[in-house]
């Protein structure tokens, strides 16, 4: 029998479902081991190429009750202040790949040593967030690399350049962590 389509009949069409990227990539056919692949290499992960952490809000020192006592910004002197581990705020960074912005500095915990550099890309003023995964620093504006040393390691994507940016002293008194210029 040959049936031909009714050329008389509205055409019906299928619902729109929204599929996640998993799915999709299921729904070609890839087996679970070479999707567990690609989310090991990182490739469906995000858009974004940056792997660091959302960076953590700026805690301006204010008389001690934030878990910070004396000046953290470039502008107003000499840098010198002091963390309360114990406070709420910091007690991150008393583990490893732990960081805190402090005023203009930022603060981290490089495998248990403490570390602290001015927190401002000297490319176009973006924020440095520490990545324990590469143990260096990434600019959030256009991912110039910054070594644990304040040191450049690579340029920013795009074109331009970086230069150092300046490394302050930290020494460790019990749960006090003092930053110096």
């Amino acid at each position: 029998m040959n049936t031909m389509p009714n050329n008389n009949s509205t055409p019906q069409q299928e619902p729109e479902t929204t599929l996640s990227r998993g799915e999709f990539i299921r729904s070609l056919g890839m087996s679970s081991a070479a999707l567990m692949a690609f989310y090991c290499m990182g490739t469906l992960s995000s858009c974004k190429s940056s792997t660091t952490d959302p960076s953590p809000g700026v805690i301006t020192p204010g008389g001690g009750s934030n878990g910070v006592t004396g000046n953290a910004s470039t502008g107003s002197g000499a840098i010198n202040f002091t963390i309360d581990l114990t406070n709420a705020n910091f007690t991150g960074l008393k583990t490893a790949g732990g960081y805190v912005s402090v005023g203009d500095i930022i603060v981290f915990n490089a495998a248990g040593s403490y570390k602290a550099l001015s927190r401002i890309c000297t490319h176009q003023g973006g924020n440095l967030i520490y990545s324990a995964s590469t143990n260096d620093l990434i600019c959030d504006l256009h991912s110039s690399h910054y070594n644990i040393d304040g040191s450049t390691k690579s340029q920013p994507i795009g074109g331009g350049t970086i230069t150092a940016v300046k490394a302050y002293t930290t020494s460790l008194s019990g749960n006090s962590l003092t930053v110096k210029a």
